[in-house]
């Protein structure tokens, strides 16, 4: 369980999977939904490995949707397209996914659920991106942690000649979680920021 918007301080709500998905080894897993934590979670018992499993605790009381059948199982390692864009792929997973589906559809953004953070599905981002020419990673850790990094350092590599413009990150600064409001408001990504980093993206 982690993430911030309680205002409980950092103790309570840094990001700390970005520890563990530095350890060989180990797989990491954030759903984004009700119906992504029963297969997430499920699959992750059932792995030959150890898989450090991950819930947003802004959604709990947040996110509804139907109960999923017994069967379902979400595959670890592998992406999901949550909306179908062709001006630009925004990469995110738990609760990012829901801030990237509320951005205006006149943004008209392709939004990608990595679900597994280690290992992340290099060519869900690869075909996403060659199909929209520009990348933005969302994500709720620190800037210089998570898994923004690996993202943007694959686009570089092995994306390159796809992109018509350099990757963007939005993730809050390198420091601890603010617990005063107004501190905690501004150091989170929000609406706001996601809408002006896409338009900044899309050169609007």
């Amino acid at each position: 369980m982690f993430g911030g918007g309680f205002r409980a301080a950092a103790q309570h709500s840094q990001c700390l999977y970005n520890v563990f998905t530095h350890i060989p080894g180990l797989k990491c897993v954030v759903p984004s939904s009700p119906y992504e934590a029963k297969g997430l979670l499920i699959q992750s018992i059932r792995d030959d490995d150890p898989v450090m499993f991950f819930e947003h605790k802004g959604l709990y009381r947040r996110l509804k949707g139907s109960k999923p059948p017994e069967e379902t199982r979400t595959p670890i390692g592998r992406a999901r397209i949550v909306r179908r864009g062709s001006a630009a792929t925004v990469i995110t997973y738990g609760a990012g996914v829901e801030l990237a589906l509320g951005l205006g559809l006149e943004h008209d953004v392709e939004v990608l659920d990595l679900r597994t953070l280690w290992p992340f599905d290099r060519d869900a981002v690869l075909e996403s991106v060659g199909r929209t020419s520009r990348a933005l990673v969302l994500q709720e850790s620190a800037r210089s942690s998570g898994v923004a990094g690996h993202v943007v350092a694959l686009l570089a590599s092995e994306g390159f000649e796809l992109l018509d413009a350099p990757p963007a990150v939005l993730a809050p600064p390198d420091t601890p979680v603010p617990f005063a409001p107004e501190l905690e408001d501004a150091y989170l990504p929000s609406a706001h920021t996601l809408a002006a980093a896409i338009e900044d993206l899309l050169g609007y």
